[in-house]
């Protein structure tokens, strides 16, 4: 074994590398796959019939699936679904808010993980735009058993999100035909009571928070399950491997899969770290990360439940990587499969320039992954910075080619 300690970070292009059906896109088809089996009174139990059967929409629509079933074909039709998991994924699925959204936002484009963490944002951005607005509302518009504004108030892509969400109804304005108003369930109101008569003072702000993060916790089991069903049930030999990932003493990985483990099979649950939860353990981190409001003077505590880093901790792994990190001696991380985007921005500092006798190498596929590399950098330390690294030989690009 080399003097020099080599620590394997690898994202999500790690399981899509080894023909893994991982992207957001390939998540989405799948459940929705499941629901349209079960409205046509289908309830397959086996992995190929699902990826399979290749008149079905999500082989012919989706390259990643399609990879995936033509890459483990041999061995698809033996894995047998968990039939409590699967009900339980079409539960969820069936009326979960965050879910339905995101369905609604795939009609327009093609997401990635990165862009439904920005998703998540631009709610969470929608949802704080709206309260604002209730500090400036007429009182006329708070009634005995509702709130009442007039859309004409809201901003278009205000509205596009309350529609995807049940604390509202959208109705005629009875005296003005071409207005419309929004109707705030009385369920999601403050009361105040006076001779034992309730009436309504103001929104609920905490309830609605509240209800968009259970939501979201329930996106996340959603998730979860459809990795112990359709990823780590695939992931169980070497049909697809390299000899770039052997030899590594230490894996720190932003996926929640068990990719690495069941194909590559050296390293102990001691020497390796989930960043962001390991699905079967119940600690799934999906979430934003911190922002402007998150300042001590302005923190707005109703959000904080959304952050990746609240999750972190309260799952107790928030600086557990550090320990995979000797504190003498050389070490090498070898990125692979992670974009490097600004959302992972304070581990990934650490990791590339928090240590004087490390060095990174980033494999690439090809000269468009390796340009997304250099600007993520760019985003991350700033130009200068960036050369100054390559000046001290501290980071370096590989394709996977050259390896």
């Amino acid at each position: 074994m080399s003097d020099i300690k080599r620590i394997l970070v690898t994202g999500n292009g790690f399981d899509l590398y080894h023909c893994l059906p991982t992207a957001y896109k390939d998540f989405m088809d799948v459940v929705n796959r499941l629901l349209y089996l079960e409205s046509k009174s289908t309830d397959p139990l086996f992995l190929k019939y699902i990826f399979g059967n290749k008149k079905n929409e999500i082989y012919k629509n989706n390259k990643n699936i399609k990879k995936c079933f033509d890459t483990y074909s041999s061995q698809l039709g033996n894995i047998k679904l968990d039939k409590n998991n699967i009900s339980q994924m079409k539960k969820i699925a069936k009326k979960n808010y965050w879910f339905n959204y995101f369905n609604s936002c795939m009609k327009d484009t093609e997401m990635a993980w990165i862009d439904f963490e920005k998703e998540i944002r631009h709610v969470l951005e929608e949802f704080q735009d709206f309260f604002t607005l209730f500090t400036q509302i007429d009182e006329r518009s708070i009634q005995t058993d509702k709130i009442i504004i007039q859309t004409r108030q809201l901003s278009i892509s205000l509205r596009i999100v309350l529609n995807e969400f049940d604390f509202f109804t959208i109705e005629k304005d009875k005296k003005h035909i071409e207005r419309e108003e929004i109707r705030i369930s009385k369920d999601y109101c403050k009361k105040r009571f006076s001779n034992g008569t309730g009436y309504i003072v103001s929104i609920n702000k905490s309830l609605i928070t509240d209800f968009l993060t259970n939501e979201l916790a329930d996106f996340s089991k959603l998730f979860e399950l459809y990795i112990i069903e359709f990823i780590n049930k695939i992931s169980v030999d070497g049909t697809v491997s390299s000899s770039i990932f052997k030899n590594v003493e230490a894996l720190i990985t932003f996926n929640y899969t068990d990719t690495y483990r069941n194909i590559y099979k050296g390293l102990g649950n001691e020497s390796m770290e989930y960043i962001h939860g390991h699905a079967g353990n119940n600690n799934i981190v999906l979430g934003i990360n911190s922002d402007k409001y998150d300042k001590l003077e302005t923190i707005d505590t109703h959000f904080l439940s959304f952050k990746k880093e609240y999750k972190r901790i309260l799952n107790g792994n928030l600086f557990h990587y550090k320990k995979l990190i000797p504190t003498s001696g050389k070490i090498s991380f070898i990125f692979f499969g992670h974009s490097l985007d600004i959302t992972d921005e304070s581990i990934l500092k650490d990791l590339i320039d928090g240590y004087p006798n490390a060095t990174s190498t980033f494999y690439y596929y090809d000269e468009k992954a390796k340009q997304t590399y250099v600007k993520n950098l760019f985003k991350l330390f700033g130009k200068e910075k960036v050369e100054e690294l390559l000046e001290k030989n501290k980071i370096e690009f590989v394709s996977v080619y050259n390896s």
